[in-house]
Formats: C-alpha cells, structure tokens, sequence
C-alpha cells in the first residue's frame, strides 16, 4: 500500500488515468450536488410555506374589505422595504393568493391531509407552481397531478410548462394524491431547476 501512495505521488499525472480516483472524483462531485439540492429543497420548503401563510392572511383576514382594494400595493411596497428583497410584487402576492386557495387544507388541515403529499407540494420551486397555478385554474387535483409527475420525472419548468399544455392530465388521470416518489435526486436537471427559480426571483 506504501508502494502503491509513493507511485502516485511521484507520478500525480498517473490520476488523470486511475480508475480508483475518477470514480471517487465523481462520487465526491455528486454528493457535492446532492448537498446543494437537498439544501436548496430545504429553503424552497421554508420560503413557500411562508408564501402558503401569506395567502392564507390575505385570504383569511379578508384584507382588501378591510383596508380596500390599495391594500395590496401598499403591502408590496412595506413588505418589499421591511425584508429587504425582491418577490413581493402585486402580482407575486397575487399569486400567494392563489397558492392558498389552490391547496386551502395543506397546512390548516395537515394531519388529516397527510404530510408526505405537503411535503412533495413544499418541495417543487415556486416558479413550477407559478406555472401549474396559471393552467389548471382551481382544480387541485390537477395540480397535485402534475406536482407529483414533476418530482417524479424531474422536470425542469420548460418541461414542466410543455407538459402542461397538453391533455396529459385528462389521458393518464392518476390518482393525484398518490405521492409514492422519491424526493428529486441531483442527475438530470434538478441543480438548473433550483439556479432559474432563484434567478426568476432575483434572489442571484
């Protein structure tokens, strides 16, 4: 074994041509990408849950009666100033809005919804239920459908988008509160799905 340590190191150019050590330089890549998508999930699922709750406010407290129907501008303008960062637009709240309504029972029901399927919601990039929310008009099991055929397939929001656009859901209308998937794993295009939805917000 000594032998073998002195060989590479007086000869490190024997490296680009080790076996041994390719295989290991791309188990240390991919679980250096596994850490960053797990960790990404992690933040999306904080960050959209907090979107989830907002709704819920705007919703439940019947903001716009209430204060009329300004009430929005002004509370992207305060929201904006007091956090300090982009995606509280009028049009971002008005989506959370629509998050809400989409899945009312997500978290004021959570036991009986069961959390396995709030978790698979919590853990698609906004920009995906961006996408889902403006197609599926109010019908929640479509939605679930496709939240669960993202994670499943590991689509990017281009494909999610394409998919979207066809008569998928009425042709293959699973169950969509059947969430027997995996969390999305770092191949395919999970890292670029992050990086866009990030950007799409400002957030790099």
């Amino acid at each position: 074994m000594a032998t073998k340590n002195k060989l590479i190191s007086s000869n490190p150019n024997n490296l680009n041509t080790d076996a041994d050590y390719r295989a290991w330089i791309k188990d240390l890549g991919q679980r250096y990408r596994q850490s960053q998508v797990m960790a990404a999930c992690g933040i999306n699922a904080e960050q959209l849950r907090y979107y989830w709750m907002l709704g819920h406010d705007i919703v439940e407290m019947h903001i716009e009666e209430r204060w009329g129907q300004g009430v929005i501008k002004q509370l992207s303008k305060d929201l904006t100033s007091t956090l300090d960062r982009k995606g509280f637009s009028v049009t971002s709240l008005g989506y959370m809005k629509r998050f809400y309504l989409l899945y009312p029972e997500v978290v004021r029901n959570l036991p009986s919804v069961g959390g396995e399927m709030v978790n698979h919601i919590f853990s698609l990039p906004w920009s995906h239920h961006k996408a889902i929310i403006d197609t599926v008009h109010g019908n929640q099991q479509k939605a679930l459908f496709f939240v669960r055929k993202s994670l499943q397939n590991q689509w990017g929001r281009t494909m999610l988008e394409n998919m979207l656009s066809t008569i998928l859901y009425e042709t293959q209308g699973l169950a969509a509160t059947n969430f027997d998937v995996t969390l999305p794993q770092p191949e395919a295009d999970l890292e670029e799905l992050f990086l866009e939805d990030k950007l799409a917000r400002g957030l790099l």
